[in-house]
């Protein structure tokens, strides 16, 4: 446990057992925290005032058939806690007021499925995980689990990571062996069905390395945009730019305040958090039938300058997706 310092630094603070330790969550009260380690198990502390840890009493807490502790996940209202085993499957603890844990059941796995990837949507409704081939849904009920309709379902490449927006309506994978990211929609049932094709992963060096959840930090979807569509020469004090929509790419799921655009890293000149302002700015520029985000910036605070031939535009989705796109630009920018 490290302690944050005003300048964001770090210092150690304490060191809690926890053999192999692989996914740690804390409730949402921040009271308890829950770490899976494979070494060890499944074990619980709970977190004083200062920050210190006191392992719960019963810790770590076990169940027959599980054996490795891979991932973990905690219930929006705090009371389940959910833990991936790499030779049982899911497994559901209840939460008592004291923050330990008692079995509830459990989807059990056949013999070396090696289960990854966790994840709880945040309505608390569905719980998902992946093996090598496969994706398996489970509908989340008072007694434990239930598999959704059509679970399991299929995919290519292992899931190494599974990400539930906000609004749960869907589901991202990402494969240990393709850089490729898959979108899901999850029906009322908490079925899945692929709704795009896959958007490939591409580095800062460009290249395109498989095991795309491992470069998370480093890794960027490429997409396409069009720096002040029409192609008329930049006078303005301003210039638009278009990030271009596609079968591959939902303009809707940009997180507009992230958007920053030349070596300046502008922000957008208009508030496009505003659902009205953000409409006026939706446009098919380049007529391909998708929807394109138009956005402006101050040339003066883009950094592009007389001598720059290109511009990058960057940011990231709702769900912390990074993107990059670059375009021309005309030689010499007047402001």
């Amino acid at each position: 446990m490290y302690e944050v310092q005003a300048n964001g630094s770090l210092i150690l603070n304490q060191v809690a057992p926890a053999f192999n330790a692989r996914d740690l969550e804390v409730n949402p009260t921040g009271r308890h925290l829950y770490v899976a380690a494979m070494g060890s198990g499944l074990r619980g502390y709970e977190i004083s005032e200062l920050g210190t840890l006191a392992e719960l009493p019963g810790s770590p807490f076990t169940y027959p058939g599980m054996s490795r502790a891979y991932s973990v996940a905690v219930s929006s209202d705090g009371e389940r806690v959910f833990l991936l085993d790499l030779d049982s499957g899911a497994i559901v603890f209840d939460v008592d007021e004291g923050g330990a844990l008692s079995f509830v059941s459990g989807a059990w796995m056949p013999n070396n499925s090696l289960p990854q990837a966790l994840v709880v949507t945040h309505d608390d409704r569905f719980l998902y995980f992946g093996t090598y081939e496969s994706l398996y849904g489970h509908a989340i009920r008072p007694y434990g689990l239930a598999p959704v309709p059509g679970s399991p379902f299929g995919t290519l490449g292992k899931p190494v990571a599974l990400i539930n927006p906000a609004d749960t309506s869907r589901l991202y994978m990402v494969s240990r062996y393709l850089p490729t990211i898959h979108t899901y929609a999850i029906d009322s049932r908490g079925a899945l069905d692929e709704v795009r094709p896959a958007l490939e992963i591409v580095d800062h060096e460009g290249w395109r390395p498989a095991g795309a959840a491992y470069m998370a930090m480093c890794a960027v979807v490429r997409i396409e945009i069009d720096v002040n569509p029409g192609g008329f020469p930049i006078t303005g004090r301003q210039i638009p730019v278009a990030l271009l929509g596609s079968e591959y790419f939902d303009v809707f799921d940009v997180d507009v305040t992230t958007l920053r655009f030349g070596p300046g890293e502008a922000i957008p000149t208009h508030d496009l958090t505003d659902p009205w302002t953000q409409n006026e700015h939706l446009q098919d520029v380049n007529l391909d039938g998708h929807l394109d985000l138009v956005s402006h910036y101050r040339i003066l605070e883009t950094g592009v300058t007389c001598g720059d031939t290109e511009a990058a535009l960057t940011g990231s989705t709702i769900t912390g997706i990074q993107f990059r796109g670059a375009d021309s630009v005309a030689p010499c920018v007047q402001p």
